[in-house]
């Protein structure tokens, strides 16, 4: 055992034994190990959890990004009270992370108090975390879609070629060139999406830069999460500056090509 992961078991404990380990687990050191930091998001899943079984909503939102949590504990405690289940048990079955991202398969068994039914239901939920400053916290769900899947769904291989190709997209958008792009799109699209209609449409912002956030590619399908800076080309707002619009684009695979899926 090394002195990180030494460490980390001495923190772990501390941090069980006083009872308050949402509030404490902070202080615990930056730089992990890959190991030891898949272990220390098993810690604060579990503690996660083990808030929910006992229905310590309050405790449960200390999981949350400090500057969120406040905005999300003025509805969500009222939205957990009224849950038609009753946590029983739970399971933390696989934990991964990469970089400041970590995905997590829970299994649990609740009752269905709404119809008093008796017998537990098994459960699976698959949760994103975040880490920030050093700590995990929990991604709720109206926000997971800004994050990737967990690698071990995604071809990495492949999300090398979807950037390629997405690096072609863009540098068609940023010389306007929409006919360009437009032969980048689904072909099976083109018959309700008209090349003036669709030109027309995105020749309302002239763009000058891109940040890819992330590249993701499960099966034939594929993500991009990228923040374009633009300027609109109306010029009832020519004196505006120009401003950020991040979204994520959707790409599919047909016949080892990739295209903008725009329906």
């Amino acid at each position: 055992m090394n002195n990180v992961e030494r460490c980390l078991l001495i923190g772990i404990a501390l941090l069980l034994s006083t009872g308050c380990a949402s509030r404490r687990v902070a202080a615990m050191k930056q730089n992990l190990e890959p190991e030891a930091e898949r272990e220390f998001l098993r810690t604060r899943v579990t503690q996660l959890w083990q808030a929910k079984v006992v229905e310590d909503w309050d405790s449960a939102f200390d999981f949350y990004e400090p500057e969120k949590r406040t905005a999300y504990r003025a509805t969500g405690i009222a939205e957990y009270g009224t849950e038609p289940v009753r946590i029983l048990s739970f399971n933390v079955e696989n934990v991964v992370t990469e970089n400041d991202l970590g995905w997590v398969l829970v299994a649990y068994q609740v009752t269905l108090l709404r119809y008093d039914y008796p017998v537990p239901v098994a459960m699976q939920s698959s949760e994103k975390w975040r880490r920030v400053d050093g700590n995990w916290y929990f991604v709720p769900d109206r926000e997971s879609i800004m994050y990737p899947e967990s690698p071990e769904l995604r071809n990495r291989s492949e999300e090398a070629v979807l950037r390629k190709r997405f690096e072609e997209s863009w540098s068609a958008r940023r010389r306007s060139k929409w006919d360009r792009l437009y032969k980048m799109i689904d072909p099976r699209d083109h018959e309700q999406v008209i090349l003036d209609d669709y030109a027309h449409t995105e020749d309302e912002f002239r763009y000058l830069q891109c940040r890819i956030g992330w590249v993701e590619v499960i099966g034939d399908s594929g993500r991009v999460l990228v923040t374009y800076n633009r300027q609109s080309t109306d010029k009832n707002f020519s004196e505006l500056p120009p401003s950020d619009a991040t979204t994520i684009e959707q790409w599919v695979r047909i016949k080892g090509v990739w295209y903008l899926d725009v329906k």
